[in-house]
């Protein structure tokens, strides 16, 4: 304990002297809070409990003294030497980069191979302590770290240094560690350097975070949760904390019949915010799925699924940690879309799956560039106008007719070698339904054709998140970032049922102004204003075959389903639009769905307790059912159950006590090089190949 002699004492040391003025009770503050002892320079033969201890030891000393240790050599368990920072004289320079940056005297352009100058804080200095682990002496045969001098005084540079100029002894600051919890705050909020100083300036007491580590703070790890060896636990607790839902994919490890060990293999998890909205928009409606990377440290591919609101506005809906795009993945993400979202129609034989236009086209084209097919051959010539595979493929894909489709297909074929037209039949022909727009037009995706809606929130999970961030600070970022997502998202619904479309029939759409989705409107308008033109012209309308995808694509009416309207001169009715659309709208649950002009009745959906608590409504009612020994039996065959169902409770709570361990890294993705021949020298990971 540090007594009123040695706050004396460290006000005397040259070290308090070299100390700006505003920073000296900061460091008195820190010193005295260490042990009286460790203040004072290590001597020779000292004795520690590990090298690591040592090393806090001189760095404790250093701070007093005003200087740095680092480690100069390691041999684990056996020794260690540390030297002051400035102990070399020279870089080793392996590339072998010019010392300074050279300029032309015209341009002012670099000429030199080493592209920016850099300071060098190395001076020779040959201040060296040694600790080995050995016996104390021949007589004893306990080993301990002991340490030793091998040069005691610095050489080569002032000596002593404010304590305040070397990183290591700022971050080992208690106000300093404060200091940058709240300045990660400001970071996060996206506040600048500029302001989040001013601010800053209220809660130090002296201390600067510099422009460069405040805005290097989004790349690091909070620290209560890096600290934190159980990263699992911290996960868990770092979603709970922010209302989020998770289900959990484990791996268990099981011993004569007894799981005695669990590992996370994958995690879903979702706001509790987003299931009313995701049960609006998404049911019975498109949901797309799709994968990024570089959100942690444990290099897990992160999916996230996504919908389209009544606005058009991209809308996170979950979000799952896996360890690869595998079916196995995908059939688990669906599952918990399935049980935690009331969903019905999730991945069942009545969905429709349908594929990135975009990733359809590459992979063909990859395929082509494997297989010894030239960049000519690939993207043609515009000078002979000889069209390339490129824009055969397209022309395939993006077929609007099944006659296109036939033709496209047969072009595409014949304009392969004969050995390799086998990989379109083979391949693709019998995927045609889910990526060829002849097919795809005719499902209710919202126009959604590649996965650019979903990769859209890449970047906006990209600033949250980092690949060196846990995996617990990665899903906190994306938690805190969604939760706003949804309150923002619930204030927009409710100021748009005050606002009014301009330059539209305000008799026709009376009845769904504030009622219906501004977005609604515009795409209903479009077909409103096609049918006043098609009239005026003279056209029979109700002669004219339906073929518009307004219906199936959209959800909306065509022009065909507004003639009544028209033709009568009454408004258009909400009964038009399907429920996705309105303000403040309900679930609708069946699949079919037609324009109509009657009155819809709102649903009533039982969420899945009372399902539960119906089911065991009717057996109590079976059970009235039966009189006698038929009662009786029956009872005792449902204690029997009740019996298995306390087991099975017991169970589930025995396991849950089982603690989870966090999954291993993946490994690193290598890079493989694409061919000359290619279109972009660009590198595909392994995981892509």
């Amino acid at each position: 304990m540090t007594t009123s002699n040695t706050a004396l004492r460290l006000q005397q040391s040259p070290t308090y002297a070299v100390i700006a003025p505003h920073l000296r009770s900061t460091w008195l503050k820190h010193c005295l809070q260490q042990e009286e002892a460790w203040l004072d320079m290590p001597t020779t033969g000292e004795v520690f409990k590990t090298a690591e201890d040592c090393l806090r030891r001189l760095n404790t000393y250093g701070f007093a003294a005003g200087c740095l240790f680092v480690t100069f050599r390691s041999v684990k368990g056996v020794s260690a030497t540390y030297k002051c920072s400035h102990h070399s004289q020279t870089t080793a320079n392996k590339r072998g980069l010019n010392p300074r940056v050279l300029r032309a005297t015209d341009s002012g352009k670099v000429i030199s191979n080493r592209q920016r100058d850099r300071n060098d804080a190395r001076y020779g200095c040959e201040l060296a302590y040694f600790v080995s682990f050995r016996k104390m002496n021949r007589h004893d045969n306990e080993k301990r770290w002991i340490g030793r001098w091998v040069h005691d005084t610095h050489t080569g540079h002032q000596f002593p240094i404010s304590p305040f100029a070397y990183g290591v002894h700022r971050q080992s600051i208690d106000d300093y560690k404060a200091l940058l919890t709240v300045a990660r705050d400001y970071r996060t909020q996206g506040l600048a350097y500029s302001d989040a100083r001013k601010l800053l300036k209220e809660e130090a007491t002296g201390l600067v975070i510099k422009k460069r580590d405040y805005y290097n703070l989004v790349r690091l790890c909070p620290q209560d949760i890096k600290d934190n060896e159980d990263t699992i636990t911290a996960l868990l607790r770092a979603l709970e904390d922010r209302g989020f839902k998770y289900r959990l994919r484990t791996e268990e490890t099981i011993e004569d019949g007894i799981v005695v060990a669990r590992k996370l293999v994958q995690i879903f998890f979702y706001c509790e915010q987003a299931v009313p909205f995701a049960q609006r928009f998404t049911s019975n409606a498109v949901l797309i799925v799709d994968g990024t990377f570089r959100t942690n440290k444990l290099k897990f591919p992160l999916l996230v699924a996504v919908g389209k609101t009544n606005t058009n506005r991209t809308m996170p809906v979950a979000f799952s940690y896996t360890p690869s795009e595998s079916a196995e993945s995908f059939t688990f993400f669906f599952d918990c879309m399935r049980t935690e979202f009331y969903y019905d129609c999730v991945c069942e034989p009545a969905s429709k799956l349908q594929i990135c236009t975009w990733h359809v086209q590459t992979a063909m084209i990859r395929w082509l560039g494997d297989h010894q097919y030239t960049r000519e051959d690939i993207d043609g010539d515009e000078h002979k106008g000889l069209a390339g595979l490129r824009q055969l493929i397209k022309n395939y894909v993006y077929s609007y007719t099944f006659d296109e489709l036939e033709t496209n297909r047969t072009l595409l074929i014949i304009s392969l070698q004969p050995e390799d037209r086998h990989y379109i039949v083979d391949n693709w022909q019998m995927k045609e339904s889910r990526f060829v727009v002849a097919y795809t037009k005719q499902y209710t995706n919202l126009g959604c054709r590649a996965s650019q809606t979903a990769e859209s929130q890449n970047r906006l999970i990209h600033q949250v998140t980092h690949g060196h961030m846990s995996i617990a600070a990665s899903a906190a970022g994306i938690a805190d970032w969604n939760r706003d997502f949804y309150n923002e998202m619930t204030e927009e619904e409710h100021c748009s049922m005050t606002e009014k479309a301009v330059r539209i029939d305000r008799h026709a759409f009376k009845l769904l102004t504030g009622t219906v989705s501004s977005y609604a409107i515009s795409l209903i308008d479009e077909q409103w204003t096609k049918l006043k033109r098609l009239a005026g012209d003279g056209e029979n309308i109700e002669s004219r075959p339906c073929r518009c995808v307004m219906r199936q694509q959209w959800l909306l009416p065509c022009y065909h389903d507004l003639w009544k309207a028209y033709e009568t001169g009454i408004p258009l009715p909400r009964s038009l639009v399907h429920p996705r659309y309105w303000l403040a709208g309900h679930v609708h649950r069946p699949r079919e769905w037609a324009p109509s002009y009657e009155s819809i009745t709102q649903l009533i959906i039982s969420p899945k307790r009372a399902r539960l608590e119906s089911a065991l409504q009717k057996l109590v009612q079976l059970r009235d059912g039966f009189d006698g020994e038929e009662r009786s039996r029956f009872e005792q065959q449902l204690l029997a159950l009740a019996g298995k169902g306390e087991t099975i409770a017991s169970n589930r709570r025995a396991m849950a006590a089982i603690p989870i361990s966090a999954p291993e890294a993946l490994p690193n993705r290598r890079a493989i090089g694409r061919r000359e021949a290619t279109r972009t020298g660009r590198l595909l990971t392994a995981l892509e190949q």
